[in-house]
Parts: C-alpha cells; structure tokens; sequence
C-alpha cells in the first residue's frame, strides 16, 4: 500500500519512463486508453497521453487488476439505463422502510459548523412542492421497467405548467427557483450524521461555511481535479455490422478526439419503445473531453451548443472511420450533451497531492458527525 501511495506524486507515464519505457510504448494505444477512459487530460484538452496526467501509483494497481484481477470481462454493460438498474432499486430500499423519506427539489444552500466539533445545521432550499402535499413519485413504467425520466412530472408540482415552459432545470446551478426561504435543519432535532455525497466543484458552487477553519476540508478541495465532458448518442436505422463494423459488440476508446471512446449500446433497443418502419437498428454512445473557457463563465445555452457543434464536426470527419458504410441518412434520433456543471464534472486522479490530500470516507471527515462518499474521497482505486 505505501509503496503505491509513494508513486502518486508522479504521472503514470512519466514513471514508465524512469522504469525505462520507449517513446513508442509511452505512445501506444493501450497506455492512451487508460488516460482516455479516465478522462485525463487538464482543463479538458484532449490529446496524447503525454498531455495528460494520471497518477502513476492509483494506475498502475488498476491496471494490475485490470489484467489479472478478473476471471471474465473487466467491462460490464448495464441491462437497462444506469438510473433504472442501478439507482431505482436504491429508491424502491429507501421508500419501502420509510414512504416519503426521500425529499425530492431540495438544494443544499449552506452547512455550518458548531463550536462542538459537529454540524450543527444545514440550510436546504425547496425548489418545488406537490401540488397535494403527496410524496412525490419520480418513476414511469417503460417496457415494464420502472425507470426515472430525463424531466420531472410536472402535473405533480404547483405551476408545474409554468416551470415546464420556462423550461426550469432544477439540477443546474444555474436554476434560482424556489418556494419561499431556505429550510434549516437543525443537529439532534432534524439529523444524527450527515452523509455527504456532492463532489468538491459541487461543493464549491454553495458558500460552503462548514469547510472554513479546517485545513483537512480546504486542502482536499484545492487539491481536487475535475474536467467536463461531452457525450453524445446516435440511434440509427442499420445494424452495426451493416454499418462496417465487423469486430462485433465492444468498448472502444483512444479513438478520434472530441468523442474519443465509444460503446456499442444496441442490446438497449429492446427496452425502447421505438416502432415504425424506421426503428433504429443500432445504438452507439460516445464520450469524451470537453474544453470549457475560465473567461468569460459558460453559460447552459452556449456550452450546449459548443457540443453540438463539436459532435457536428466530429460526425463529418471521423465517424466513417469506426463505420465505413455510416451515412447521414442514416441517423435515426441523436442526443448530445454538454456535462459541465460543478455536480457533473468527471472528478480526475492527477499526479501530485491529489491522491494524499483527499478525505476519507471510513472516518468522519473532520467532524464527528460528517462522512463523505463518492468518487473523490480516498478509497482503494481513488479514481472515477
């Protein structure tokens, strides 16, 4: 373990050269794929994996595992979308101890800390409420699968109507919307512990009172990375195979830059509710790096529309590469997205302080009552 710890202060490439490896070996597919799947690249510029950075020590056991850690595949597709197979059944747990427990349009606004070592309140605001006081209920019934829809229900919530034209986004940090002032929740009264799980950007999007004074919080937040990304999926009207790509169903990455990994995700069509003579045949989602400008901030509108344009060019000049028999024709439906918000950052692992600077989630994280989860905390792979 601490022999490991001791090689994270260098970038995994930069220690294979020490050990000896070739420009030719630094530069080969499988060393680009591990900083492509990662998403490895500062500020989002995609390029060699000598323009990137990994920590070598976090790297180097996963690739350890990756080669002989498993008896099958490493790589495991979801049978559904991801919020269906994976975070619907965590809903359904929650809901059948406790109905209503999870409280749904809620942003965290502050948390402050006591003089007791605690925290001792949390500051909520309330996006949106039901229009009968009901709980509200975020799933709907696809192909007999409960699955959670890309917008809420807005015959559920009050002015629902009016949220839906003014086309309110209530993840984005962008959204100002709520009904009336912030909630307090109050230590011993509302709460025992606080389990956080929102990333360091997320994190740094709200005043963030708790982190102030405690050097542990303060360093792990300046010592955090994380990078946009852009993702893009196509629906189209021939098989994958028809389309030219003969190496059958796959996970490919270190590919043409901006969408530089892509998944062969047509095993979904059946649990689409497509019909009609021009069904899609295939399905393939792509991903990748996302550059996004520190001046002037980016704006919902003008990011998305970066990524259109992006996946626009990216569609003209390499897509033919992957399929040679792709024609623009072809295209079915297609969704592009542009993940640059604070709670939607991939969150990176680079050389340096990174790795030893981040919070644990087996103790409390510097108050007796807070523990954090997620991607960013100190963990056995400390990576996304």
């Amino acid at each position: 373990e601490g022999a490991y710890d001791k090689l994270n202060a260098l970038d995994f490439c930069a220690w294979l050269k020490t050990c000896g490896a070739s420009p030719e070996a630094l530069a080969a597919a499988p060393i680009r794929a591990i900083y492509d799947l990662t998403f490895a690249f500062p500020g989002g510029v995609a390029g060699g994996s000598d323009t990137g950075s990994l920590a070598a020590g976090v790297t180097f056991r996963f690739v350890m595992e990756l080669a002989f850690g498993y008896r099958n595949a490493p790589l495991w597709k979801m049978a559904a979308g991801m919020g269906d197979t994976v975070f619907t059944p965590f809903y359904q747990v929650l809901e059948a101890r406790q109905p209503g427990c999870v409280k749904f349009f809620s942003r965290l606004a502050d948390m402050h800390a006591g003089t007791d070592g605690r925290i001792q309140s949390i500051d909520v605001s309330i996006q949106a409420v039901t229009t009968n006081g009901a709980p509200y209920n975020p799933l709907v019934l696809v192909e007999n699968l409960l699955c959670w829809p890309n917008q809420p229900d807005w015959s559920q919530l009050q002015n629902g109507s009016v949220l839906q034209h003014d086309k309110v986004d209530f993840e984005s940090s962008f959204c100002t919307v709520s009904v009336g002032p912030p909630q307090t929740l109050t230590v011993d009264q509302d709460f025992d512990l606080v389990i956080l799980a929102i990333p360091p950007a997320a994190i740094l999007q709200t005043p963030a009172s708790f982190t102030q004074g405690s050097a542990s919080w303060q360093t792990a937040l300046q010592a955090s990375s994380s990078v946009a990304t852009q993702s893009l999926q196509l629906w189209m009207s021939a098989t994958v195979e028809n389309l030219g790509w003969t190496l059958g169903a796959t996970v490919l990455t270190a590919f043409a830059e901006d969408y530089d990994s892509w998944g062969d995700m047509s095993h979904l069509l059946p649990m689409e509710t497509w019909s009609g003579p021009n069904a899609p045949q295939a399905i393939g989602y792509f991903v990748g790096c996302l550059p996004v400008p520190k001046q002037p901030p980016p704006l919902p509108g003008s990011m998305q529309q970066e990524a259109t344009q992006l996946a626009d060019q990216w569609m003209t000049q390499s897509l033919s590469t992957l399929w040679p028999a792709y024609a623009p024709s072809q295209v079915v439906s297609r969704y592009e997205v542009a993940n640059f918000d604070g709670w939607e950052l991939y969150v990176q692992t680079p050389g340096g302080t990174n790795v030893a600077s981040r919070l644990s989630p087996a103790a409390t994280a510097g108050f007796s009552n807070l523990f954090v989860v997620g991607d960013w905390t100190q963990t056995r792979f400390s990576g996304g």
